[in-house]
């Protein structure tokens, strides 16, 4: 699925541009994971454990695009990607296809400045078009300027999986999950 651009001012002055990505996006989409692995606590993988090929990305951004209830999304500043967010189906069977599931990051040095918001809300407003009912996602319960931002947008808690996250440090953190219904 697509969307088209949309140009956003930030509070600084500069602009956001938050568009679909295209397959000649993915080596930046590649790069900008991989840091984002190394530097983030709060995402599912660890940097060295992001091994995938610049052609395999193209080819699930190319997926994404031709998908009708998938939407892959970038934050840009000028030209240099600084947030990623996504939606995709919990399922395909009739009695869970009215669920979407979301991932979002923004790059440490552009956290604070509203951009996480803008691809929320650009998110919602995209999940709602394409048929969705529910938008669902986990979040690590000491993240809390995430929850914060979530809960602001409609986002409610609906549980807690203990020990969610196991970190290579020798410590567990709770995910907690979130809905927002649609």
């Amino acid at each position: 699925m697509n969307r088209e651009s949309e140009i956003f001012q930030l509070s600084d002055t500069r602009t956001l541009t938050i568009r679909s990505l295209k397959p000649e996006d993915a080596l930046l989409a590649v790069k900008y994971m991989k840091t984002m692995y190394m530097e983030s606590p709060y995402l599912a993988r660890y940097g060295d454990e992001w091994n995938i090929s610049t052609d395999d990305e193209a080819t699930f951004l190319e997926n994404a695009a031709k998908s009708q209830n998938r939407l892959m999304l970038g934050g840009f500043i000028e030209d240099k990607l600084v947030a990623l967010c996504d939606f995709s189906p919990l399922g395909f069977a009739y009695k869970m296809a009215h669920r979407c599931q979301i991932g979002i990051s923004v790059a440490t040095d552009q956290q604070g400045k509203g951009i996480g918001s803008l691809l929320m809300k650009t998110l919602l407003d995209a999940a709602r078009l394409a048929g969705f009912e529910q938008m669902e996602l986990e979040v690590v319960a000491s993240n809390k300027r995430a929850i914060h931002l979530y809960s602001r947008l409609g986002f409610r808690e609906m549980g807690r999986i203990p020990r969610g996250f196991r970190y290579r440090e020798g410590f567990y953190e709770d995910l907690l999950l979130m809905v927002s219904e649609l």
